[in-house]
């Protein structure tokens, strides 16, 4: 992320539309180690977790600030509803990964990392921006069948082999539309904040059934 580009995608936002009133900030880079880490120099092993930081934690927390002094402004004192709860509220919405619910697999070490430092970054974002009815949430998909993905699973069979047995939905590579109704309700509620949800069939919840054979 170039400096300076949260603020000025902040800008350009309130500049076109007059308003901020969500973000959603979603990144779809990711380092893959396909060699063993003791045949890595330290040097090879900084850069990329530097380079993968830099995509992840770094740029999601430098837009969100800079959209929550924009929002701020609109939302800071809003008010109440007959509930208790906010009237309107500002959104921010990081795409995640299911990498950031458990520990994945050892050729994601950076990426696993970074997503990882997100679900820090968004909670303690939540918290510092909730006074101000500022919600920040997240969403984890799970392995997606898309073009990137197929075509490194289509290179290691046994990866994906190992997906389709754990995921507990069907398909265990899922449409990328289905993120859809998920980032919608974290838009639209006025109350959620803090929250990460898991679009991924059920692969985090790592339980083996031996009696039920269907």
């Amino acid at each position: 992320m170039e400096k300076d580009a949260g603020r000025v995608m902040v800008e350009k936002t309130v500049a076109g539309f007059g308003r901020l009133d969500f973000v959603i900030a979603n990144a779809g880079f990711a380092i893959r180690y396909e060699k063993p880490l003791f045949s890595m120099t330290s040097e090879e092993i900084a850069e990329t977790m530097l380079t993968q930081f830099k995509v992840f934690p770094v740029a999601f927390t430098t837009l969100a600030v800079e959209a929550s002094k924009e929002m701020s402004k609109r939302y800071g004192s809003v008010g109440v509803n007959e509930a208790g709860h906010p009237r309107e509220t500002g959104s921010i919405v990081v795409t995640l990964s299911e990498a950031a619910l458990c520990p994945l697999r050892d050729d994601l070490l950076a990426y696993a990392s970074a997503k990882l430092a997100c679900v820090s970054v968004l909670r303690t974002l939540s918290a510092t921006f909730g006074p101000l009815n500022i919600r920040v949430n997240g969403i984890a998909p799970g392995f997606a069948n898309t073009a990137g993905p197929k075509k490194f699973y289509d290179r290691f069979p046994e990866i994906k082999s190992e997906i389709e047995k754990r995921n507990h939905l069907k398909p265990p590579f899922m449409h990328p539309g289905a993120v859809v109704p998920a980032v919608m309700y974290l838009l639209t509620d006025n109350y959620v904040t803090g929250e990460v949800i898991a679009l991924d069939g059920g692969y985090n919840i790592n339980m083996v059934s031996y009696f039920q054979n269907y």
